[in-house]
């Protein structure tokens, strides 16, 4: 699921094997429901928990102890949410029972999702035959303990990750975030376009990106690649962006070096998604005349696994439209408002890709959208990134880190939240609040006032 198809995990909650052992497999802890991929289809992704059962079960019965493990796992889990094992659910315009089977899905009639035999006949006869009541019984039987009282959560933590320029600032954000790293992405710290479909990119390789000088390799991101020691670096954009003497100097700390490169920036995006993602279920769609929008979605396609391309902002370049294509996802998220990418755009990706549903996050300027991408994929962060708005390369090299740690990246103003940001962020109430660049960038009180 990782190496061929971009994904972060193996997209399920939970894995049960033979013997009873319950794994971790969605990122991102057990104690919220964290998004998964289990039932390709995307509102059952995003409102179910995903358990696999390890094995084959259309030829060989389930064991005892799997059986044990899934019915008290099924059990903690309903019951955490206040739900109980019988009754059914509405899902994307079906209904479905509380406890299903994944080809219940496909029976329903949602679309679009995964025809398969899981949890295969053994299975799913289990399943209708009793799980249920057991679910329900382990339910009913939990004692009701009186809550303990608790110490208040602390006061949120508030750190920086910062070096005396932008290229420092991105090798402290790498030294910050990765203990090491099989490969590392290469951008332009002068300019912004080649390097934006990066940061996804980059999250789906667990990598950090780093930025350069086009004519000579600086010494802190030498310093980083030769800590991080990668077996591949990947070069985004051209030699115009990036020299190829640049290249060849960064060279010397990996294996190998690729270049990503097209004739423009939304070619360049194109072979950047080429790369590394065969398929995707979701797509997003940014303004490559500027940078705001791509930077802070760039954060949220890391969190849904999904790549960014870049388009125009009143026509979608054929390359682009044909990439979408090849890609097929199931939902296309246009990022900003109809200034950065125009209606007629949005209409030509939903003629072109007809079984797509086309949906668009923004508001009325970058900080709104910023604050519009950060509650749309989440409901809740532990962690937060901020960057400056108005300058591109601390958020360029933040992308990575947010979505090293699943979070959020903001935009904000340089000495207070812009009051959409101030709102989302009261919302997602992190524990953790990052500021990327140093104090001229975001000062001391960047995140403590509500701009007027």
């Amino acid at each position: 699921h990782t190496e061929q198809r971009g994904w972060c995990d193996v997209g399920y909650n939970f894995l049960v094997d033979m013997y009873g052992v319950v794994y971790e497999g969605r990122r991102g802890g057990t104690d919220l429901q964290v998004r998964g991929a289990h039932a390709g289809n995307w509102e059952a992704n995003l409102y179910t928990t995903g358990i696999s059962m390890m094995g084959n079960f259309e030829t060989e019965p389930l064991t005892k102890a799997m059986k044990r493990a899934v019915t008290r796992l099924t059990a903690w889990r309903l019951s955490s949410f206040g739900r109980v094992a019988f009754g059914k659910i509405a899902i994307d315009g079906a209904r479905l029972p509380r406890i299903s089977g994944h080809r219940d899905v496909h029976l329903s009639g949602m679309r679009p999702s995964t025809a398969t035999a899981c949890p295969g006949e053994y299975g799913y006869h289990w399943l209708n035959s009793g799980m249920r009541k057991r679910v329900d019984a382990l339910i009913d039987a939990a004692a009701v303990a009186e809550p303990e009282p608790t110490e208040p959560p602390p006061p949120p933590v508030t750190s920086r990750m910062a070096g005396t320029n932008r290229y420092a600032t991105a090798a402290a954000i790498s030294q910050g975030t990765f203990t090491g790293a099989a490969a590392v992405f290469l951008a332009s710290g002068e300019t912004f376009p080649d390097a934006l479909s990066a940061g996804p990119a980059a999250a789906a390789k667990s990598a950090p990106v780093l930025l350069t000088r086009n004519g000579r390799l600086p010494d802190e991101t030498a310093s980083e690649l030769q800590r991080l020691s990668p077996e591949a670096i990947y070069v985004l954009g051209g030699t115009a962006a990036v020299s190829a003497d640049v290249a060849a100097a960064a060279g010397r700390y990996a294996t190998k070096v690729v270049r990503l490169s097209g004739s423009n920036r939304y070619a360049t995006g194109v072979a950047t998604t080429k790369q590394f993602w065969p398929t995707a279920e979701v797509a997003y769609l940014a303004s490559g005349g500027d940078y705001p929008d791509a930077l802070s979605g760039g954060a949220l396609a890391a969190h849904d696994g999904a790549p960014i391309l870049l388009t125009p902002p009143d026509r979608i370049p054929e390359s682009v439209l044909a990439e979408l294509s090849r890609l097929s996802p199931s939902r296309v998220v246009i990022l900003g408002g109809t200034g950065a990418i125009s209606p007629a755009v949005a209409s030509t990706v939903r003629q072109s890709l007809t079984a797509a549903d086309v949906t668009r996050v923004s508001g009325e300027d970058r900080y709104a959208t910023s604050a519009a991408v950060g509650s749309y994929g989440w409901a809740a962060a532990e962690r937060a990134y901020f960057a400056a708005g108005t300058n591109f390369p601390d958020a360029l090299a933040g992308v990575a880190a947010a979505a090293f740690h699943d979070a959020p990246l903001l935009l904000t103003r340089d000495d207070c939240l812009p009051g959409p940001v101030f709102d989302v962020t009261a919302s997602l109430a992190p524990q953790t609040k990052v500021l990327l660049g140093g104090s001229t960038v975001l000062n001391e009180d960047a995140l403590e006032a509500r701009c007027a």
